[in-house]
């Protein structure tokens, strides 16, 4: 049996900044529909348990559809609050794959 793979997305105007647990792995593709499409097709051949985006001003709606569309599951979420609204890891103006690897490793299971 695989072992569940998680994805975090640092989303900002011109970029998605991706992170993968459990493996660290991080890249990058470009926030726009061919960016976005590329995405999509790798997070479908890697069947992720989740995929969290970070909530950026709307940013993030285009990477939701893809996602949709393709039956992944994904989540959007604040970096600015961790469980239970509480503050959470990221600063405002945080950015870059680290942030991306935080999101997933911070909305896996125990």
């Amino acid at each position: 049996m695989e072992a569940a793979v998680f994805v975090g997305v640092d989303v900002s105007m011109e970029r998605l900044d991706v992170g993968l647990w459990p493996s660290g792995e991080t890249f990058s593709d470009s926030n726009d529909p061919e960016g976005i499409a590329r995405l999509g097709e790798r997070m479908a051949e890697l069947k992720p348990r989740l995929v969290v985006l970070e909530s950026t001003g709307r940013l993030e709606v285009p990477m939701a559809l893809e996602l949709q569309e393709r039956g992944i599951p994904y989540r959007i979420v604040n970096p600015r609050h961790g469980p239970a609204g509480q503050d959470g890891p990221h600063r405002r103006g945080d950015a870059g794959p680290l942030c991306g690897k935080l999101q997933a490793g911070a909305q896996s299971p125990a």
